[in-house]
């Protein structure tokens, strides 16, 4: 579900009335797309697959190429979304981000075929990001016993009602949900370093492989077979 993200810069925001903005930055992104573009930066080989749409993609296309990153667009009607940024000049940060375009059987199919086609075995298939409108709760569950029967390792970043229909048996390699969202997959929010590491052992315990639980302002904590870091 990728995103023209465009930040803006003003005053201060007059609720109700006419604002006036700079463009301070705009960019190719969404969380999945975010992925590629960090591992570019590194030099590690990637391919993003997305969702693109009528209007925008061209451009978001032209990115991409721009930073070296290989893709796959998968067409659907619409518009590309559009996610907002409003910095004010005391430091308040307003965002508005748009829901994208709508999920249909057909997308879906198209979005594994493009994985299919692509070398993913032995290599990793990470899946991230909020699922577009239309898109059945399963859908990242789907997706990742479609990558992991084409012999990929496959990260999930999700969260909800998304993240815990794919904590299934040889379920995900690797999650990455905050602390919330972790404890929203055992009914119990951690409250401590030692309980993150219990209730990410329970979740791996459903068939994850590793749990990298991030924690805001205190970092993160991985927890797989071989210990805890």
């Amino acid at each position: 579900n990728p995103s023209i993200d465009r930040t803006l810069g003003i005053g201060e925001l007059k609720r109700g009335g006419v604002n006036r903005a700079d463009l301070i930055q705009i960019d190719a992104a969404g969380k999945g797309v975010n992925v590629s573009r960090a591992l570019a930066a590194y030099g590690v080989p990637t391919h993003a697959i997305l969702v693109g749409a009528q209007l925008g993609s061209e451009w978001f296309a032209e990115q991409l190429r721009s930073q070296g990153i290989e893709h796959t667009m998968v067409m659907a009607p619409g518009i590309l979304r559009s996610n907002l940024t409003l910095v004010e000049e005391d430091g308040s940060v307003t965002k508005i981000n748009e829901p994208g375009v709508t999920m249909r059987p057909e997308i879906l199919a198209a979005v594994e075929g493009a994985l299919e086609s692509m070398p993913i075995e032995g290599n990793w298939v990470v899946l991230a990001g909020r699922l577009n409108p239309g898109a059945d709760v399963d859908t990242y569950r789907r997706l990742v016993q479609f990558a992991k029967s084409r012999g990929a390792k496959v990260a999930l970043d999700a969260s909800g009602s998304a993240l815990a229909a794919a904590i299934t048996e040889n379920g995900p390699d690797l999650i990455k949900p905050n602390q919330h969202e972790l404890g929203g997959l055992v009914g119990k929010e951690p409250k401590s370093i030692a309980e993150v590491i219990e209730v990410a052992r329970e979740v791996m315990a459903k068939g994850v492989g590793a749990v990298l639980c991030s924690l805001g302002k205190d970092g993160a904590v991985l927890i797989n077979d071989e210990g805890v870091v």
